[in-house]
């Protein structure tokens, strides 16, 4: 039985209508997808430029948002990350500047310290979160070392820098200037780990490129971490 020709050229036309419609369905959703990592997202902007003015914790909001929308979106996690470090960091020195005068009582330093680990803790978390992107592993493997030296887990701060060592991705300088590693420097395994990077990257003995500079007063009185 022949199929009429006005009903064959119906049934071409709804087919065409259809293909036409799920094209502009996959269009969409990738548009939407798309918008919401957009750099140009007033979140992104508004959190740079709280970065860029020293506003770290005003910056926070504006990248969490980001990366609640879209947890693919690793720059947004990366300046998030970037965000609770540079706190991390001003409360360490901060702790690191009373413990050396000497002004701090025994409640003082439970506090302080109780703090620096909330804050650290906060930061591990954004970090494994950040390992995921490829573009972004090395650092965040790095701080994760470092964030467990905080926290006064060594053993698991040298499994992050042997991760580290071993994917062979030397981008965040060596480890054997980066006075964040101090406290570890009386360790065999960090020694080895020291080696073997030197092995695969003798620039870093050449003393070309010392990734965070020298050793230095404020990375020799970490030990306290551990006590």
């Amino acid at each position: 039985m022949k199929i009429p020709k006005i009903a064959r050229d119906v049934s071409i036309l709804i087919a065409f209508c259809g293909a036409f419609y799920l094209l502009i369905v996959l269009v969409r959703g990738k548009t939407t997808e798309a918008s919401t990592s957009s750099n140009f997202s007033m979140d992104r902007l508004q959190g740079d430029r709280l970065m860029e003015q020293g506003n770290w914790k005003q910056a926070i909001p504006h990248f969490t948002k980001l990366v609640e929308k879209d947890k693919y979106n690793g720059l947004a996690q990366a300046q998030l990350g970037a965000a609770e470090i540079q706190i991390l960091n001003e409360q360490d020195t901060e702790h690191l500047q009373h413990l050396k005068k000497g002004v701090f009582s025994a409640e003082q330093l439970e506090t302080s310290r109780t703090q620096l680990h909330k804050t650290a803790q906060r930061c591990i978390r954004t970090q494994e979160a950040l390992i995921r992107f490829d573009q972004y592993r090395t650092l965040a493997l790095r701080n994760l070392a470092w964030l467990n030296i905080i926290i006064g887990n060594e053993d698991k701060a040298i499994e992050f820098l042997t991760e580290y060592i071993n994917g062979g991705s030397y981008t965040e300088g060596s480890i054997d200037f980066d006075e964040r590693f101090d406290a570890l420097r009386y360790r065999e395994d960090f020694q080895q780990l020291i080696r073997i990077e030197n092995q695969y990257s003798p620039h870093f003995e050449m003393g070309h490129w010392r990734g965070f500079g020298r050793r230095s007063e404020r990375g020799r009185q970490r030990r306290y971490y551990r006590e």
